[in-house]
């Protein structure tokens, strides 16, 4: 939202101005291109969280038993067995569904940050 709001102090919209200033066709048009510039960034980085945040809900929302039941088979469903204290001491391996949530988690956030880094390489 702050680059959508600073992008009228970008110094690129005076060149895209005077450039584009024979036409209002063309104007609307400078003006979507740099407005769309300005925005991908901060969009992909937001894409790549939301995506985190849906793996978190969906495997939380299985856990609970509000989701899948368990004869399905879903990261969620099966960290149910894992909430017994007394059973993970004895079988530890009841975690190892908690390994690919954490995984994908990170992996969607640090390529959303890599994306918006490619996208707006002098940025923050």
């Amino acid at each position: 939202m702050a680059d959508t709001v600073s992008f009228e102090f970008d110094p690129r919209v005076p060149a895209r101005r005077t450039r584009s200033a024979t036409s209002s066709r063309r104007s609307q048009l400078a003006w979507c291109i740099a407005l769309l510039a300005a925005v991908t960034g901060p969009l992909v980085a937001d894409l790549g969280i939301r995506f985190s945040w849906s793996i978190i809900l969906i495997a939380s929302v299985n856990f609970l038993g509000l989701g899948l039941r368990p004869p399905a088979i879903s990261l969620g469903v099966l960290l149910q067995d894992a909430q017994n204290v007394q059973a993970i001491a004895i079988t530890p391996w009841l975690l190892m569904p908690a390994v690919p949530v954490m995984v994908a988690v990170l992996a969607f956030n640090f390529l959303g940050d890599g994306l918006r880094d490619a996208a707006d390489p002098y940025g923050r």
